[in-house]
């Protein structure tokens, strides 16, 4: 069995062999944005595997290979409804939603503009 933490949350789950990333953020209500329904179609569900978690979690599958290319590949981005834990403990970091990431960073920004007018 595996125990996954999303260092993103600081949230750590145990899961099975058979289990996808996917599937264990689903099933624990993490966001991890997906459109295709786990099929590798859509890339919306890209995580990134930390350090030496890489070993611990299957091999990149074909689709994985074609979609994100072999530089994000070994950067350690994978597929959530691709990739699953194989054993001991992994990290993964779920990838904001670009949208979200710019609208953090504008309502970011704004605040700090607000601190300098005080």
């Amino acid at each position: 069995m595996a125990k996954i933490t999303f260092t993103s949350d600081n949230k750590q789950i145990q899961c099975k062999q058979s289990e996808t990333i996917l599937q264990v953020a689903i099933r624990e209500s993490l966001e991890v944005r997906h459109k295709c329904g786990g099929k590798g179609s859509c890339t919306t569900c890209k995580i990134k595997v930390i350090g030496q978690s890489q070993g611990k979690v299957s091999s990149p599958t074909q689709i994985e290979h074609k979609l994100l290319g072999e530089i994000q590949l070994e950067n350690g981005y994978r597929l959530a409804c691709q990739t699953k834990a194989l054993e001991g403990d992994i990290y993964i970091e779920r990838i904001e939603d670009p949208l979200k990431a710019l609208i953090r960073r504008q309502l970011e920004a704004n605040k700090n503009e607000n601190k300098n007018e005080i």
